[in-house]
C-alpha cells in the first residue's frame, strides 16, 4: 500500500494514463490519419506512458531509480512531441524547419544526462525540474516565434487565440510544476497534473469529436502569416507570371536538382518571397510544385505516340525525376497511377 498522502491522485494519475496511451495508438493505427491529429495522437501516447510510470514511480515513493528514469525519458520527449503538434496545428514550415530536427537532438542529449540524476548521489528531483525546464524553453520559443509571425494577441482570429492561451496555459503548469519539485514537496503536483489531464481529456474530445478544429487553426494561421507579408498583389501577379514562364516555356521542372535559392536567383527574388508566392497562390510547397508539372509532363508523354520505354518517358530523362522520387510526388493530394496505366488510357491527366 502507498505511503503517499494522495493515493487517490495516483490511482486517478496511472488510469488515465492508461487510457491516453491507448487512445493515442488507437489514432495511431487508423489509415489516412494525418497533420495534426496524428501528431496528437503521438502525443497523447506519449503523455499516458508519463502518466503510468510517474503513478508507478510515486506509489515507489521515489525509491526506485530504473522506474523514475523512464518517467523522466518519458517527460523530456514531450518536448519535441509537443513541438510537432503544435507546427502542425499552426501550419507553421518555420518551425518544423528551424526547431524541431534541434529538439530532437537536445532530447536525446538529454536523455543520457538523466543517467546523472537518477544513478548518482544527486537528487533526482533536479532531473525532474531539468526535464520541466526543458518544456518551458521549448514552449517559450514556439511563442516568441509565432508572436513574431502572427502579431497582436488581441487582433489573432479566435481560434488561434484560444490555442495560444492553451499554450500559455500549459507553460504555466509545467513551470509550477518544475518550482514544485525543486521545493521537494512532490505531493503538491497533484493539482498541476490534474489540470495538464484536463486539457488533455478536452484535445482528445476535440480529435474525435471536431477535427476540423485544426484545420481552421491551421488555414487562419497561415492566411495571417502570409497576410502580414510585404509582396503586394501587383508584384504577386508579375512574380506569379514569371514563375509560370520558368515552369511552362522554359521547363525548370525538368532540372532534377533544382533547388529553391536557384529558381528564386534566376526570377531575381530572394527564396522566402518566391516560397511565400508558391504557398498563397498554388496552396502547395516547392517540391509540390515542381512534381505537379513534371507528374502532369509524364502523363502527356505516357499518352503521346511514342516508341520509348516507359521507364524513360516517365522519370528522369523527361521530367527530371527518378522512379523513386516519382512515388513519393504522387503522394497527398496528388494522382498515383503507375506509368502503364497512363500510357493503357486508365487515366487522364489534369491541368496543373
Amino acid at each position: 500500500m502507498s505511503e503517499s498522502p494522495l493515493p487517490f491522485i495516483e490511482l486517478f494519475i496511472f488510469t488515465y494514463g492508461v487510457l491516453f496511451a491507448h487512445l493515442g495508438l488507437f489514432v495511431l493505427v487508423i489509415p489516412g490519419i494525418r497533420g495534426p491529429n496524428r501528431s496528437a495522437a503521438r502525443l497523447l501516447t506519449n503523455f499516458g506512458a508519463l502518466c503510468v510510470t510517474g503513478a508507478l514511480s510515486l506509489l515507489q515513493n521515489l525509491q526506485n531509480p530504473i522506474l523514475d528514469y523512464f518517467v523522466y525519458l518519458a517527460l523530456i520527449l514531450i518536448g519535441p512531441f509537443s513541438l510537432e503538434f503544435i507546427a502542425d496545428c499552426l501550419n507553421s514550415r518555420d518551425l518544423h524547419r528551424k526547431v524541431f530536427k534541434p529538439a530532437w537532438i537536445l532530447a536525446g542529449s538529454l536523455s543520457v544526462l538523466g543517467g546523472t540524476f537518477f544513478f548518482t548521489p544527486v537528487s533526482e528531483r533536479f532531473g525532474y525540474a531539468a526535464g520541466y525546464l526543458w518544456i518551458a524553453l521549448l514552449l517559450t520559443h514556439v511563442v516568441l516565434m509565432e508572436r513574431k509571425a502572427q502579431g497582436s494577441l488581441r487582433r489573432l482570429p479566435r481560434e488561434i487565440r484560444a490555442f495560444y492561451l492553451t499554450i500559455l496555459g500549459n507553460l504555466v503548469l509545467v513551470l509550477s510544476m518544475m518550482g514544485i519539485q525543486l521545493s521537494g514537496r512532490v505531493s503538491s503536483m497533484a493539482v498541476p497534473w490534474t489540470l495538464t489531464i484536463v486539457s488533455l481529456v478536452v484535445l482528445s474530445a476535440v480529435i474525435f469529436r471536431h477535427p476540423e478544429v485544426f484545420r481552421v487553426i491551421a488555414e487562419e494561421a497561415e492566411a495571417r502569416r502570409y497576410g502580414r507579408s510585404r509582396l503586394g498583389r501587383e508584384e504577386g501577379d508579375r512574380l506569379e507570371a514569371r514563375l509560370g514562364e520558368a515552369l511552362e516555356r522554359d521547363r525548370a521542372y525538368a532540372e532534377g536538382e533544382l533547388r529553391l535559392p536557384d529558381l528564386a536567383a534566376r526570377l531575381g527574388v530572394s527564396p522566402q518571397v518566391l516560397s511565400e508566392l508558391i504557398n498563397t497562390r498554388f496552396n502547395a510547397n516547392f517540391n509540390q510544385l515542381l512534381n505537379r508539372y513534371r507528374i502532369a509532363h509524364a502523363c502527356g508523354c505516357l499518352t503521346a505516340k511514342t516508341e520509348k520505354p516507359v521507364i524513360d518517358v516517365a522519370f528522369r530523362q523527361l521530367t527530371g525525376m527518378t522512379p523513386r522520387e516519382y512515388r513519393n510526388a504522387a503522394g497527398k493530394g496528388l494522382p498515383r497511377p503507375t506509368p502503364e496505366e497512363i500510357r493503357r488510357g486508365l487515366y487522364s491527366s489534369t491541368r496543373v
